[in-house]
């Protein structure tokens, strides 16, 4: 039995097809939230400098997940080497042109859960 919990080192990158002057987070809150939703990890927030055009967003993160490897044969017979397992997750979304208002739109991505 593997037992995962994950702790996330997020790197967020966002890409615009059109021209920005100055793309940012938008304040007043310029941090994105970011949730640990146990095997995937959900980030949110709003961009603000956008020009015309779409936008991909893509979340990229390292997991260090706590698990325990367990031999066949019963017992507390734990290989050593093992523990823990270091993961990475992503994932991304588009916001099409037509969701970008006045150079502004709000954004949420959460990545795929890892392949054990």
């Amino acid at each position: 039995m593997r037992k995962v919990v994950a702790i996330l080192i997020p790197m967020l990158a966002i890409g615009a097809t059109a021209y920005a002057a100055n793309v940012h987070l938008k304040p007043p809150k310029k941090d994105p939230t970011f949730i640990d939703q146990g095997l995937t990890l959900k980030v949110s927030g709003a961009l603000a400098g956008l020009g015309n055009g779409d936008v991909v967003i893509t979340l990229v993160a390292t997991a260090e997940p706590e698990a325990v490897c367990i031999n066949p044969g019963g017992g507390s017979h734990e290989p050593p080497g093992q523990n823990p397992a270091e993961t990475t997750v992503a994932g991304a979304t588009a916001i099409p042109e037509s969701e970008v208002k006045n150079g502004n739109t709000p954004f949420a991505v959460t990545t795929d859960a890892p392949v054990t």
